[in-house]
Order: C-alpha cells, then structure tokens, then sequence
C-alpha cells in the first residue's frame, strides 16, 4: 500500500457558518463532505489530516445467524456527534465495508430494514445504544465484526 494522507474530517467551529439543522440553529461542529465552506469569515476552521485511517468491515446476520441481503448499517464514533455517523446497506452476502475511520471507539448498529435517513434525526440513535456491538479501530487497522440485525421497523 502506497502512503497517503486522506483529510478525514473538516470541523466548523461554532462561530462559522455551518449549515443550519432543521431548527434553524446553527450545529457546534459539521461535516462538511461535499460542500462549499466561506473561509473569509475569520472563524477557527480545524483540519484534520491522517496517514492512519482505518477500515471497518463485517457481517450482519438475522437472529438465526444467517447473513441478510439489504440490511441497514449505522456506525456511530462513540460519544461522538452525529456528524460523525456513517451508514450504509449490506450486500448479498450480508457484508459491509467503510473505510476513511479516523482511529478511535466507534458503535455499530444494524437493521433488518430501515430508513437510513432516520439515523440522521436527533436522539434517533441514542434508543438503541444498549444494543450497539462496540469495536475499537487503530491507526491504520481494520477491524472485522458480525452484528446481529434489529428487527424491521
């Protein structure tokens, strides 16, 4: 592998001009994936770069342990801000795979189906922390994990 270093996450303080969630206000940090950021405001911007990224790969099963087609995947950093969330949809195989993780403790919660859209809702997530599979992820490692899916809602 090759050496690179990938920006794994831009943070607006919140004195910039982040975008604003649904209520209006303005959120204490954002993501800023994919979009346009005005740094003639003279707000702090922090940029964080990483040679070190990690890869989170696993399985998600039924209850029955058998792997599930489509099922719905949040991972969350661990008492991080939902900026931080990260989702996606099983292939065929009932496998997953994120890569870019800044090292750290992240929750990994799955779904048999849902709407991905409603992770992204204040408090959605915290409902199921009981039930998140933690895993830790090094610098530059790749953890492997199999979580057994939540029932559809």
């Amino acid at each position: 592998m090759r050496n690179a270093i990938v920006i794994i996450a831009v943070v607006i303080s919140a004195h910039a001009q982040a975008p604003a969630s649904a209520s209006g206000a303005a959120p204490a940090s954002a993501s800023i994936r994919g979009q346009v950021v005005n740094l003639t405001t003279g707000a702090p911007l922090e940029i964080v770069l990483s040679a070190g990224v990690a890869v989170l790969e696993g399985t998600v099963v039924d209850t029955q342990g058998k792997p599930l087609d489509g099922a719905a995947v949040a991972i969350l950093a661990k008492d991080g801000p939902l900026s931080s969330l990260k989702t996606g949809i099983t292939d065929g195989s009932g496998k997953f795979l994120f890569d870019n993780f800044a090292p750290g403790e992240y929750q990994v919660l799955a779904w048999e189906d849902a709407d991905l859209a409603s992770f992204y809702e204040p408090g959605y997530l915290k409902g199921y922390e009981a039930r998140a599979k933690p895993v830790k992820l090094e610098p530059s490692g790749r953890a492997t994990v199999q979580v057994t899916a939540l029932p559809a809602k």
